[in-house]
């Protein structure tokens, strides 16, 4: 409704209470009718809109949430892995402007529904499934560009405070959202709240575009990460040998069977070369020999650690979004009301940019990855029950209520945001002689957005016997998702013995 004189059509399956008796016997109790309703200054006039007969896809509006919900997150799951395959051939600024720019003209014609009275169900399912799409074109890539731009040694600290964006953003996401969904009159401005975040999202499109940097090399900056091998596949800097050695052992003390990556190479020198991504090479000459399979699923899969690290974040990422998308049902049943609630989960976003933060220092402290990740597991599963118990405790009180919910966050999300940043950099360096950031971090992530994806039934059916099994069911998750890093954490152990 856009004036006091708009009209409104709504459905209705019984008309008895707003309209006089039916013209004909043969329009049956439950047939589905629009109606105009106008309101003026003479009050409100209802009438029967007979030029439209179309019946509502879903009378449920929480099923069909569900349904886009489902849709959506099962089509970024796939475009994951698709992005991170040709996000490594391709110039990275503009693939993800395309995604941005993509992303913010699904919103729009999100909005566009409400405008040109689309009633479709299936016009929702593809535009959320193209949505997934164009939305899984972001984040291999933007990890691919901060691990060209930042070394082994501080990547965890960097990349963890750079993290902190997806939890701002979440948080900016329902503030702007619900900001425009109020400006609307008796609040229900809702296509605003699909088209606000659209024109947002189109004009950081446009920032990209013009002022990212992808790679180092682009702007004629040497650094001795770099993929940008010398041709004996040494991987040191160029200049003096003895600091090109430090470079490289600081680069990849980590990385433990770094042998194992080299070997794979040495299996495929036979193969043809795969050309580069011109405007990625527009300041330098292009490496000469590279292995056809060299950004393949099958190589990534054999970098050592990728499939453990993969299952720990499917299962790290389920309880992570379990907490996010259930916490408020799970503090309604406490007591609060959906608006409060709402505003303490937000406090869970907080204590992952703690944890994030404070696991990345960690690791790059002590070189460490895995055993950091898995201490942050393993401690996770005392913190959801203590969590658990305590909320039930304390009731409806705010404040502890906030301090618990930012506990809990840093001890579920700083696995999860130390695997999908800083680990995903770290692998997709493994491979000399070629770029696969893009595609190790698609696979990850690819693989722990499924946990995500299947967390809405699992914890649905769930929670309908009780919340205590819910927790319990996260605890089991979180446990198990330590024990997928056992083996790397031995390797960690023997690492820090050896230094």
């Amino acid at each position: 409704k856009t004036s006091a004189n708009a009209t409104r059509w709504l459905y209705v399956q019984e008309l008895d209470d707003l309209m006089p008796a039916r013209s004909t016997a043969s329009e049956s109790p439950d047939a589905v009718h629009w109606l105009k309703v106008r309101e003026g200054a003479g009050g409100m006039t209802v009438s029967e809109d007979k030029s439209v007969r179309a019946k509502p896809n879903v009378l449920d509006g929480s099923v069909l949430l569900g349904t886009l919900d489902s849709i959506f997150l099962g089509f970024y799951t796939a475009g994951l892995f698709v992005s991170g395959y040709v996000g490594d051939r391709v110039d990275l600024r503009l693939f993800l402007t395309i995604g941005m720019v993509g992303s913010a003209i699904c919103m729009m014609l999100m909005a566009l529904a409400y405008v040109l009275h689309v009633h479709s169900l299936a016009y929702f399912c593809v535009v959320n499934a193209v949505f997934g799409l164009f939305q899984s074109m972001g984040w291999p890539a933007v990890v691919a560009v901060m691990g060209s731009w930042f070394g082994h040694g501080n990547r965890g600290f960097i990349m963890g405070v750079w993290n902190c964006h997806t939890s701002v953003g979440n948080i900016l996401g329902s503030v702007i959202t619900a900001a425009a969904v109020g400006s609307g009159m008796h609040h229900e401005d809702w296509p605003l709240g699909y088209f606000l975040p659209g024109l947002i999202m189109a004009l950081c499109a446009a920032a990209v575009y013009l002022f990212l940097i992808a790679h180092p090399e682009d702007a004629n900056v040497a650094v001795p990460w770099s993929n940008a091998h010398d041709a004996d596949g040494a991987g040191r800097r160029s200049g003096d040998g003895n600091e090109g050695e430090e470079e490289e052992e600081e680069f990849t003390y980590d990385f433990h069977d770094v042998s194992e990556s080299a070997d794979i190479h040495e299996e495929n020198d036979n193969q043809v070369p795969l050309m580069q991504s011109a405007a990625r090479r527009s300041t330098g000459a292009v490496t000469a020999k590279v292995a056809a399979c060299g950004s393949t699923f099958l190589e990534a899969l054999r970098i050592p650690g990728l499939v453990p690290y993969s299952v720990s974040l499917l299962l790290s990422k389920m309880c992570a979004y379990s907490v996010l998308y259930w916490g408020p049902y799970f503090l309604g049943s406490v007591g609060f009301t959906s608006e409060t609630a709402g505003y303490l989960c937000s406090f869970f976003d907080i204590g992952g940019m703690i944890g994030g933060i404070a696991a990345g220092f960690i690791s790059d402290r002590f070189g460490v990855r895995a055993l950091v990740a898995f201490g942050f597991q393993v401690l996770g599963v005392p913190a959801m029950a203590f969590y658990y118990h305590e909320t039930v405790a304390v009731g409806t009180e705010v404040g502890p209520n906030i301090w618990l919910m930012i506990f809990v966050g840093i001890f579920i999300n700083a696995p999860y945001a130390l695997i999908t940043t800083a680990v995903s950099a770290d692998l997709g360096n493994k491979v000399e002689s070629t770029r696969m950031l893009s595609l190790v971090t698609g696979i990850i992530d690819g693989t722990g957005s499924f946990g995500a994806m299947i967390q809405g039934v699992v914890v649905g059916l769930i929670a309908s016997e009780s919340w205590a099994s819910v927790w319990h069911f996260l605890m089991v998750a979180q446990g198990l998702s330590a024990v997928m890093l056992v083996m790397l954490v031995k390797q960690d152990v023997q690492h820090l013995r050896s230094r």
